[in-house]
């Protein structure tokens, strides 16, 4: 049988995510085997704006017109002055703290497993 000899409502079918039987479109779960399918959330609509070039609408929040290739992006904000960064010597006690335990870790572990083999012996 083709799928053109049964006409437009029997095409109306998909396969089981389960077992693969054919089921009506409109129902969500599966006569043959039960499985039922969760619910897709629909895609949301995303707002558009006028390029301020060309006029086109886009969707809100690009950077760059995909019309014309306008800049749409907000003005980038100042760069934080040097006094606002952190200095070396702050972060140099994190260093030598993470270098510490990085070093530390491996040998209480070994030391663990040596104490649990003598325990055990």
């Amino acid at each position: 049988m083709t799928v053109e000899s049964v006409g437009p409502e029997a095409q109306r079918v998909r396969a089981c995510l389960e077992c693969g039987e054919l089921v009506p479109y409109e129902q969500r779960s599966c006569p043959h085997c039960g499985y039922h399918e969760p619910l897709l959330t629909p895609p949301v609509a995303s707002a558009s704006e006028p390029c301020p070039e060309c006029g086109g609408e886009a969707p809100a929040g690009l950077i760059f017109c995909p019309r014309c290739g306008a800049d749409r992006g907000p003005e980038p904000g100042p760069l934080p002055s040097a006094a606002a960064l952190p200095s070396q010597a702050s972060t140099r006690a994190v260093d030598t703290g993470a270098l510490v335990l990085t070093l530390l870790g491996p040998l209480v572990m070994a030391a663990a497993v040596f104490a649990a083999f003598a325990y055990a012996a």
